[in-house]
C-alpha cells in the first residue's frame, strides 16, 4: 500500500485575484499544479506585458525551477480566486519516490509541453517576423476582439522594435506596412489594433506570401534596379491583370493562389478611401 505522508491540503496555496505567484527572473525551487481558478503567465517587453498562457485547472507550471534549478522565465499572476498545489524540489522528489504514478503523470505533462513547444518553434521558424509580431500585438491589445482594440498607451515604434526583435529602422518599415494594410490605426498614445477577423486574414496573407511571393517589393526593386515606387506600380499592374483575367485564366489558378492575389490587393494596395 502506498502511503501518502504529504496530504495535498498541506501543500495548497490560495491566491486572491491579481496576486503574483512568482516574478520573471526570480529564483525559485517550486513547481505548481493548478487546482482551481485561472493563472495568467506573461513576460514584460519594455513597459508592456505579453501574455504567454492562460492556465486552467489541472495545468502544471513552473517546473523548470525544480527540474533544472533555473530562474523564472515569466511572471505568473492569479486571474481570479485560485488554489494551487506548491511542490518544492524536496517534496516533489519524495512524492516521486513514494508514488511512481505521480512521476508518470508529470512526465506525460512535460512530454505534452515539449510537443507543443516543438510545434510553436516550427511555426515561428516558418513564419515571417511580421506574423510573429502580429501575434504578439494581439497579446497586448485590450478590448473586444471583434472590434478595434487599444494597445498600451506607451506603445510606439521602439516598443514594436522590441517585440519584433528588429532594428528601429526595420520596425519603422514594419509599422508602415501594418498601417498600409489596415492592421494599425491611430497615433501614440492611442494606437489601435484591427479586429481579430482582419488579423486572421492578414496572417493568412503572410503565410501565402511566403509560399508564392517570398520577395518583397523592396527586395524586388533592389534586384531589378528599378525605383521602389516603380516596382510597386509593376506589381499592381500584374496583379490587376491576373485578377481581371478571363474565366479560363481564373480556372487555371489554384484556389489558394487566387486567395493570395485577392489578399495581396487588399493589404498591399488598399483603396485610398479606406
Amino acid at each position: 500500500m502506498v502511503r501518502n505522508p504529504l496530504p495535498v491540503e498541506r501543500l495548497a496555496r490560495r491566491l486572491s485575484p491579481g496576486e503574483h505567484l512568482f516574478e520573471e527572473g526570480q529564483e525559485g525551487d517550486s513547481m505548481f499544479v493548478l487546482q482551481s481558478g485561472r493563472v495568467r503567465v506573461f513576460r514584460r517587453v519594455g513597459k508592456t506585458e505579453v501574455t504567454l498562457a492562460n492556465l486552467g485547472p489541472g495545468e502544471l507550471f513552473g517546473e523548470m525551477a525544480v527540474l533544472e534549478g533555473l530562474p523564472r522565465t515569466a511572471t505568473a499572476v492569479a486571474a481570479e480566486a485560485t488554489v494551487v498545489v506548491e511542490l518544492n524540489r524536496q517534496v516533489f522528489e519524495e512524492m516521486v519516490r513514494e508514488n511512481g504514478e505521480i512521476a508518470l503523470r508529470v512526465l506525460r505533462k512535460l512530454s505534452g509541453r515539449l510537443r507543443e513547444a516543438d510545434q510553436k518553434i516550427d511555426t515561428f521558424l516558418a513564419a515571417s517576423s511580421e506574423s510573429v509580431t502580429v501575434e504578439l500585438l494581439r497579446g497586448l491589445a485590450q478590448g473586444d476582439a471583434k472590434d478595434w482594440r487599444a494597445l498600451p498607451s506607451e506603445f510606439d515604434v521602439s516598443v514594436l522594435a522590441q517585440l519584433a526583435g528588429v532594428s528601429l529602422h526595420e520596425a519603422e518599415e514594419m509599422e508602415r506596412s501594418f498601417r498600409r494594410a489596415g492592421i494599425l490605426d491611430g497615433r501614440s498614445p492611442a494606437v489601435r489594433l484591427a479586429p481579430d477577423a482582419v488579423l486572421e486574414d492578414y496572417l493568412e496573407y503572410l503565410a501565402l506570401r511566403q509560399r508564392y511571393d517570398p520577395l518583397s517589393v523592396s527586395e524586388l526593386a533592389g534586384i531589378t534596379g528599378v525605383p521602389e515606387e516603380e516596382a510597386h506600380q509593376i506589381v499592381e499592374r500584374l496583379l490587376a491583370a491576373r485578377l481581371a483575367g478571363g474565366e479560363g485564366s481564373v480556372r487555371s489558378l489554384i484556389d489558394s493562389y487566387q486567395l493570395y492575389l485577392r489578399l495581396k490587393r487588399r493589404f498591399e494596395y488598399p483603396s485610398p478611401s479606406r
